[in-house]
Order: C-alpha cells, then structure tokens, then sequence
C-alpha cells in the first residue's frame, strides 16, 4: 500500500478549532458635543480655552466684564445682579463660542439661578416679571458704570418724575433760599452808612433855618398855632429784578423781605421814612409823585441807606427844578 493509500481515522486527525467569523467592528462614536459629557460651565471654558480665547479678548468682543465671564465658566450663577442679566449673558456667550442650541442649555440651568445676587429661591411667573424691573442694589451691581445704574434707575417705575419734576424743584427752591439768606445776613452785618444825598439835604435845611434871624418873644407869642406836619408819600418799585427792602416809617418797621419784580410798595410818613435797599440799581423811587434819582455813588452801594423827609424831599426836589 502506498502512503497516499493509508488513511486515518478521522478520530485520530487533529482538529484545528475553527475561528470564529470576525464581527464588524462596533466604533463608539463620540458625543456630537462635549457637552453632553462634562457640566455646561465647563463646556463653556473648554470652548473658549480650545479657540485660544483670553478673558480679556471675550471682554473686548462680548462687552461682558471678566467677572460674569468667569461666574459663567464656574457656575457661579449667584453672583449676577438679577436673573435677567443672568440669561441674556449666558445667550449671549454661548452664541459666541458656537454652542448648538443655546436656549435648550439654558433651560438646564434656569432652576439653579436665582431671582437676585445671593437669592436662592423658586421663581414664579410673577417673580420673573418683577425681577426685570429690579433696581441694582447689591455688589454685582458695581460693576456697571455709574451712567448705566443712572438709566436703570431712572426707567425704573415712575423714578423719572423724581428726576425731572422733584429734583429742578428743589433745587430752585434751595438756590433761592441761600440767596434770600445771604442777603438777610450781610444787611444785619453791615454797618449804619449815612452817605446818602437826601439826608445831607435835610441837615442843610436844618443850618439855614438856624441860621435865620429868630422872632422876638413878643412876636411869637402872636403867631398863630403850627399847622400840622403834612403827610409825605412815598413809592418804591421794582423793576425787572427783585431786591431786598426794609422800610421804617416814623421809627415803626412797616415791610421787611424780598420786593418781588415789577411790584410795588407805597409808605406814607410825617416825620421820616428810613430804607435799607438790597439792590438800588433794580428801584425805581417817587417822592410825592416826583421821580427820585439816585447819584452813582448811592446806586454803587449794597445795601444802601436812605432816610427820606419832608424838608429833605421839598430841598432835593427844589434843586432838581431849577
């Protein structure tokens, strides 16, 4: 038999274990996302840290400072002024970086933010409205410029009529009030003056009756009764600009304060009527009728001092005449 005829048992073959048929192999294909594997805040720094971003340069593209920047890259949600500066923020740097789908993002984390700064409570529909109206009260508020919490303030309720009503009239009313003081106070401080030309024209009036030859004693006594002293009138009037007056007629005080413009104020007197003016340039003054002129001097004066009297005024009018 040849060896090709020899067979063998097929117990006794070796049997070479059959290899299993190779199943295709399963890749696991990753995350359309990081953020379905790591907590949004991180995504965020990820993103921004895989595009070689700085803060600075987010800063300069985004308008948002470096502060809210890094609570969001934290999770730091508490430190946001209100939740409405919260969401628009987080919308708005997540629109940067490219992340899909923003507003599903942010409706994962909408639980976890407060209303305010270092508020952690449940918000209802009518808290949400109300927290968009809220005025910055806290630290994060800081960080916006003085001008930006102005206008926040202002557009606030009805805070405009306190800006644009209150505000001009108390300011108007306090600038009036300092005025009127400051006057008051230097004409109680100031000193008596008694330059002034009607009083020198009385004390004239008075040296040339001494001066005069007197009536014998015989003569006198023949004379008739002294008429009485005729009453003297006396108008005092602003003109465009108020002044400060103080009158005394006949050594009685009869006006005292602020002559309002384009007023006027009538004394009547026997013996003298003594004024304090706050301002002469803005008075115009009528002796019985008569327009009264000041010189320059006394118009220079502040306050000025005049005493009026019935020989003074029939004296100066007298001159004036001729």
């Amino acid at each position: 038999m040849t060896p090709e005829q020899i067979k063998i048992p097929d117990s006794l073959m070796e049997k070479t274990p059959a290899r299993p048929a190779e199943s295709p192999s399963v890749k696991e294909t990753p995350p359309a996302d990081a953020q379905a594997d790591i907590p949004i805040h991180e995504l965020f720094k990820k993103r921004r840290q895989e595009r070689g971003l700085t803060l600075e340069k987010v800063r300069e593209d985004t308008k948002i400072t470096v502060k809210f920047i890094a609570a969001l890259e934290e999770g730091r949600y508490n430190v946001f002024p209100a939740k409405i500066y919260c969401r628009g923020f987080f919308l708005s740097y997540a629109k940067y970086l490219g992340i899909p789908d923003p507003f599903d993002l942010w409706e994962k984390i909408e639980d976890r933010v407060p209303l305010r700064s270092g508020q952690h409570v449940e918000e209802t529909r009518e808290t949400k409205r109300a927290a968009q109206n809220r005025n910055l009260r806290d630290d994060a508020a800081r960080d916006l410029s003085w001008g930006e919490q102005f206008v926040l303030w202002v557009t606030e309720g009805q805070n405009w009529i306190i800006v644009f009503i209150v505000f001009p009239a108390v300011f108007l009313g306090g600038f009036y009030g300092i005025y009127s003081y400051i006057q008051h106070r230097s004409f109680q401080d100031s000193p008596e003056k008694a330059l002034n030309i009607p009083r020198l024209l009385g004390q004239e009036a008075a040296r040339n009756e001494q001066r005069a030859p007197s009536a014998t004693p015989a003569a006198a006594s023949l004379n008739a009764p002294a008429a009485p002293v005729k009453e003297f009138v006396l108008e005092i009037s602003a003109k465009s600009e108020p002044t400060w007056l103080r009158a005394e007629t006949d050594g009685r005080l009869t006006f005292q304060g602020i002559l309002p413009a384009i007023q006027k104020r009538t004394f009547r007197g026997r013996g003298s009527i003594k004024l304090r003016i706050g301002n002469p340039k803005s008075i115009e003054a009528r002796a019985n009728g008569a327009l009264w002129s000041f010189t320059p001097e006394e118009l220079e004066k502040t306050p000025l001092e005049v005493e009026f009297t019935p020989g003074a005024i029939e004296t100066a009018l007298g001159v004036k005449k001729e």
